[in-house]
């Protein structure tokens, strides 16, 4: 059985993506920041699916992410990136560090 780590995997596209994968009969871990309660419940529906908490900005929250995809599954096979944050605020209402906070999640992420 093959396996996929997918960043931002309890909402939206990478949720998306989890629930397909997992239709597939892959193995996936899905990574979450704040959205514990949606993993859990994507965790619930599909057996397969392993939640994680994980800092995308940190890396050694990262490494400590991928080697449990890897202990869990021996190899990974796949990986998807969709871990993001948006600003609701007019840009001319930005702070700094909402700004590096979407960059670096966004892009660095």
């Amino acid at each position: 059985m093959k396996g996929v780590i997918i960043s931002g995997g309890s909402h939206g596209i990478g949720a998306a993506a989890a629930e397909l994968f997992a239709d597939a009969g892959w193995r996936v871990l899905i990574g979450y920041e704040k959205a514990e309660r949606e993993a859990k419940e994507l965790a619930d529906r599909y057996k397969n699916v392993i939640p994680f908490q994980v800092d995308v900005t940190d890396e050694s929250s990262v490494s400590r992410f991928v080697s449990k995809g890897v202990y869990e599954f021996g190899t990974v096979d796949a990986l998807v990136t969709s871990a993001g944050v948006s600003l609701d605020k007019l840009f001319t209402e930005t702070r700094e560090e909402d700004w590096r906070r979407v960059m670096d999640v966004n892009a660095g992420g």
